[in-house]
């Protein structure tokens, strides 16, 4: 096989693999396993000794993400797929402002997490889907997750009665599904609030500090996929 990728040519360069050397290659569901024939500047050569396609396993975390200005969402893509999401949700909140989702943004976000893919040993890549607002979010989630799932909406303004999520991975794991939803910079509007209530989502609260988004979903993310046994 041949690839001109730039970004396996970058990782078996850091990862110093020469030729004659095995190596393991994540691409489009297949886990393949390599021996490095030649490795150059733009292009790499490798013999497959054997590949496998897994079966897709039913997602079990859902991270619901709002509209993040610049760049800030590919990396919490990177990020929040190596820590073991299984599907992404991108929306836009009203604090989300004049920010777009762009055809453009989409491709890079799935990029980033193919490319969070190969360094994880990751086979099948999170699915990445966009909509348009809270009831679309939710039905979509359920229709992903089944019905049971666990809603958890994460709220720095919540009150000191609101549960926390140290008290949610406190009790034991049950199975069910996760939709864990975090708001963009600024958080979300009383009425999203509200609304996100209506779907039956329990509000969560992290802890007295304000964590910027990105951090906020890599602490969620953490807690709730040792919770789940996902990174044991």
């Amino acid at each position: 096989m041949t690839s001109t990728d730039p970004f396996t040519i970058r990782h078996l360069r850091v990862a110093r693999i020469k030729p004659k050397e095995p190596f393991v290659l994540i691409h489009q569901g297949l886990r393949m396993e390599c021996r490095l024939i030649a490795l150059k500047h733009d292009n790499l050569r490798a013999r497959v000794l054997y590949s496998e396609k897994p079966p897709r396993p039913r997602p079990r975390l859902l991270v619901a993400l709002g509209l993040l200005e610049g760049r800030k969402l590919d990396e919490a893509v990177f990020v929040l797929t190596q820590l073991g999401v299984d599907s992404f949700i991108i929306f836009q909140s009203k604090r989300s402002g004049a920010l777009r989702i762009t055809a453009s943004r989409e491709e890079r976000w799935r990029r980033k997490i193919l490319d969070a893919c190969e360094i994880g040993d990751i086979v099948h890549p999170p699915a990445l889907q966009v909509v348009a607002g809270i009831d679309a979010l939710s039905e979509l989630g359920n229709r992903i997750l089944g019905v049971g799932a666990h809603q958890l909406l994460f709220y720095e303004a919540a009150d000191d009665e609101v549960r926390t999520l140290m008290d949610v991975v406190s009790e034991p794991y049950g199975g069910q599904g996760i939709i864990a939803v975090v708001g963009p910079e600024g958080g979300f509007e009383s009425e999203e609030v509200a609304a996100f209530a209506r779907r039956r989502f329990q509000v969560v609260s992290l802890s007295a500090r304000i964590l910027e988004a990105r951090a906020a979903a890599y602490y969620i993310a953490s807690h709730l996929t040792a919770w789940m046994g996902k990174l044991a």
